[in-house]
């Protein structure tokens, strides 16, 4: 089994719940900052490509710490 299979293919992200969930939560945060009713009672603002280019990075961050924590727990069983 090849380190990109067991990255890109394991039972996370072939699960459609966690997609689901992933739009949801996309879904919520778009509408917070653009619906002019649920930004005005969060008293929240568009934050710019540059707020957004930001809450990307900072969201991907647990998805690359588990992944490499993964990583170093399959190569240790298999014994690389």
């Amino acid at each position: 089994m090849t380190v990109a299979r067991v990255c890109l293919r394991n039972e996370v992200t072939t699960n459609p719940y966690i997609w689901g969930a992933i739009a949801l939560c996309v879904a919520l945060l778009v509408a917070a900052a653009y619906l002019p009713g649920l930004s005005g009672i969060l008293a929240t603002q568009n934050p710019g490509l540059q707020g957004w280019v930001a809450i990307l990075g900072v969201s991907l961050l647990p998805l690359l710490v588990g992944q490499l924590l993964f990583l170093t727990v399959w190569k240790q069983k298999r014994g690389e």
